[in-house]
């Protein structure tokens, strides 16, 4: 009896054997695109057994910007400009779109808030570490002082989508108080790539 079992047994193993050994010697790459993959291996590009995914380029938070305001132009008698320029500090590109939140403060605490402009369409715009984007603020300066003028001291900037803020010294003297104004003459821009 252990002679007729003996060769079925190995016979069971052979056949086995023979499955393993024709799986072993089926094509040894797969062609995906441009891409050789060999069984058991990953793409080139993979990263901790996982094919690399580009990094999703996020929300340029208010902690990882600079903001700083510009040289002041004239556009017409007591109209003037000045870029409001964000400067990516952080290590990874961001993204920003849309307008920033402005809002001038008076010595004493009081609020202007800076109305939107459409002349300037909105883009989404990324920031390279270091990289810069402003938007420009035309304010309508009181050069009289009258009483009606607002004597603001600070400008408080926040970037699009963001809660915190930035509170920047206003060194360019009272506005012209034009709160509720249908067409104001202080106004900000949307966001446009560069300083």
């Amino acid at each position: 009896m252990l002679l007729l079992v003996l060769p079925l047994v190995a016979a069971s193993c052979s056949s086995s054997t023979g499955s393993v050994h024709s799986a072993a010697t089926a094509p040894s790459a797969v062609s995906a695109g441009s891409t050789s993959v060999s069984p058991g291996s990953t793409p080139s590009t993979a990263t901790n057994g996982q094919a690399a995914i580009p990094a999703e380029i996020t929300r340029c938070a208010t902690a990882g910007l600079t903001v700083t305001l510009g040289a002041v132009t004239t556009v017409a008698a007591s109209q003037r400009q000045t870029p409001v320029t964000f400067t990516n500090r952080s290590a990874t590109r961001c993204s920003m779109y849309g307008f920033p939140g402005a809002q001038l403060l008076s010595a004493d605490g009081t609020t202007y808030d800076i109305p939107r402009s459409p002349l300037v369409s909105s883009t989404r715009i990324v920031l390279a570490p270091g990289a810069n984007a402003h938007a420009t603020l035309t304010y309508l300066a009181d050069d009289t002082a009258s009483s009606s003028d607002f004597a603001a001291t600070r400008l408080v900037v926040t970037p699009p989508d963001e809660r915190s803020s930035t509170v920047l010294p206003w060194t360019y003297g009272p506005i012209v108080n034009q709160e509720g104004a249908t067409h104001p003459g202080t106004y900000i821009m949307a966001l446009t790539p560069g300083a």
